[in-house]
């Protein structure tokens, strides 16, 4: 979304499909839209990862680069690397 002269992308993952429900609640105000995500809790524990990104810090020029990231993110925290030693 637009902030000032740059753009300010946010993000929200849930792993293992355990997001129940989103509402995005939009309006014109500065810093007076918000975002709400229902998750399921499992053995007392809710999870999830929120963060955001900033075109300005040179780390994501695009929303595309936002949105790989925040894909490649996903797929690392739904199948992490096990190594098992001998």
């Amino acid at each position: 979304e637009p902030l000032d002269d740059s753009e300010f992308g946010t993000g929200l993952f849930v792993p293992n499909k355990n997001l129940t429900s989103v509402d995005l609640y939009e309006t014109d105000l500065k810093d007076e839209s918000n975002f709400y995500a229902e998750i399921q809790v499992q053995n007392k524990k809710a999870i999830y990862y929120a963060g955001f990104g900033w075109k300005k810090s040179g780390q994501f020029e695009t929303k595309e680069s936002w949105e790989n990231y925040l894909n490649a993110f996903a797929l690392k925290t739904n199948n992490p690397l096990i190594i098992s030693l001998k």
